[in-house]
């Protein structure tokens, strides 16, 4: 079978060997050699929050079972204000099984649900 851009579809046996690849890289630092200061990008939502760190993370396994691969962007951040009340937070000692949900609060939609049964 010939493609769209003339080359030949071909059968190919692939051996790769196993490896494992680890990234991860501080954002902050980058935006800013780029010119880009976006510990304030949250102030428009209100003007306490700053963005205090940021840093992403990518992993990759190849091995004779298959492929894993896992990626993440994180953002910390703070709230300044000088009155803040102090308020008693509610306890919750994940001790035991329990199910959990990351929600989009704005379009109230659940974006992932699972369950906790055991524990390293």
């Amino acid at each position: 079978m010939n493609n769209s851009n003339g080359t030949k579809e071909k059968l190919v046996s692939v051996y790769l060997p196993k490896f494992d690849i680890a990234y991860s890289k501080k954002l902050l630092e980058l935006f800013a050699s780029l010119g880009a200061d976006v510990t304030k990008a949250l102030t428009p939502l209100n003007p306490g929050l700053t963005i205090t760190d940021a840093f992403q993370s990518a992993r990759i396994k190849v091995y004779e079972a298959g492929t894993e691969a896992a990626a993440v962007t994180l953002f910390t951040g703070s709230r300044t204000s000088l009155f803040q009340p102090m308020i008693e937070p509610i306890l919750f000692q994940a001790d035991h099984p329990f199910s959990y949900c990351i929600r989009d609060m704005r379009r109230a939609i659940n974006i992932f649900c699972g369950t906790v049964l055991k524990f390293e």
